[in-house]
């Protein structure tokens, strides 16, 4: 028997992460694993991804034909990116402690079948963790942000909101470093992580709790304003960003987190005649349409990374979690802004790879 935690209530607002209580939003469950059928593999988890977009897969009320991805049934497991080690293997492409990305869930051990899992890639000097991260999904969404959306170019300039977050500090690495922007003006939520995106890349880093946050953030822009807004925070911050990108300039919407655990507020855009009158695109995307050119983006990636262009170093935050009913407290510090970069929970140790 293993243990998996599962969706048993659907939250209203923040989850409630206390196991036991009638209204919580999680329960774990005991578990037994069917044996092992051909080219299947049986995984112990070792890191899970913490990512905002979870909070969005647990509503039961969004419309499915209108969602990129369904939402977790109630009693179903708790879906999350994973890297684990392989226990057992009945396939010929893997073997026995083989280190591979999937997408698990919050489960101490699961079967997959072997193609679903991917085995990872050999990135001397950098621990399993960062394929959840700078070259995962959080790495990939900010590369193809970047590249696809915003098409940004050399000596252009870009501001990114959530720039201490896993895409967020990644896409401003990125931007400036081997996109080669002119001017990378970062948005955060403390002092102490403007402080950090200055020293990996951004020109400019504004807090936007700041009482003169808006006027700040136009005149970092200016004089020429930004030729592109990389957006993964949405509400307020997304309402001044309109002020600050430049006439037919370009905003990428990649997140909305500052509305994930307020299902009855409306984002308050009065400034949304800034997309008339400068006739800006307002482009939303998923990474998951980019996902068949996976390859490219791990390969800029892992350069960058081998190059000194993209640092790890304060870019990730690794939580242990000995206590597997502890795991939703973790994922819950994505909303409280606890963490630096990417949010990675460790359930189990992993040995050389």
């Amino acid at each position: 028997m293993v243990k998996q935690i599962v969706l048993a209530n659907a939250p209203t607002g923040f989850p409630i992460t206390e196991m036991g209580k009638a209204e919580s939003t999680f329960e774990i469950k005991q578990v037994a694993l069917p044996d092992l059928k051909d080219n299947q593999l049986l995984l112990q988890t070792v890191f899970i991804s913490n990512d905002p977009a979870q909070r969005l897969w647990l509503q039961q009320n969004r419309n499915s034909e209108r969602a990129y991805m369904p939402h977790i049934p109630l009693g179903e497991l708790m879906r999350a990116s994973s890297v684990a080690r392989v226990l057992k293997s009945t396939s010929p492409s893997f073997k026995e402690g083989t280190m591979v990305q999937f997408f698990g869930g919050w489960a101490e051990q699961l079967v997959v079948d072997a193609e679903d899992a991917d085995p990872l890639p050999d990135l001397p000097g950098v621990g399993p963790s960062v394929f959840l991260g700078a070259v995962g999904v959080p790495g990939l969404t900010a590369y193809f942000g970047l590249k696809e959306i915003c098409q940004l170019g050399e000596g252009q300039v870009i501001i990114i909101s959530g720039a201490a977050g896993a895409t967020g500090n990644v896409a401003v690495q990125l931007a400036k470093h081997v996109f080669k922007a002119s001017k990378v003006i970062a948005i955060a939520g403390s002092d102490e992580k403007c402080q950090w995106l200055e020293k990996i890349g951004a020109d400019h880093a504004l807090n936007y709790k700041a009482p003169a946050f808006s006027d700040a953030l136009v005149e970092a822009a200016r004089p020429s304003y930004a030729d592109c807004y990389f957006d993964n925070v949405g509400g307020p911050v997304l309402n001044a960003c309109f002020s600050a990108v430049k006439r037919n300039g370009c905003i990428a919407a990649c997140g909305s987190v500052s509305g994930y655990n307020n299902d009855s507020s409306q984002m308050a855009l009065s400034n949304w005649g800034e997309v008339i009158i400068n006739r800006l695109t307002v482009k939303g995307f998923v990474v998951m349409d980019y996902y068949h050119r996976r390859s490219e983006a791990v390969e800029v990636l892992s350069s960058a990374i081998k190059e000194g262009k993209l640092t790890i170093a304060g870019g990730e935050t690794i939580v242990r979690c000995p206590d597997f009913e502890k795991i939703p407290d973790v994922w819950m510090r994505l909303f409280r802004g606890e963490n630096t970069g990417k949010l990675v929970t460790q359930v189990a140790d992993f040995y050389s790879w």
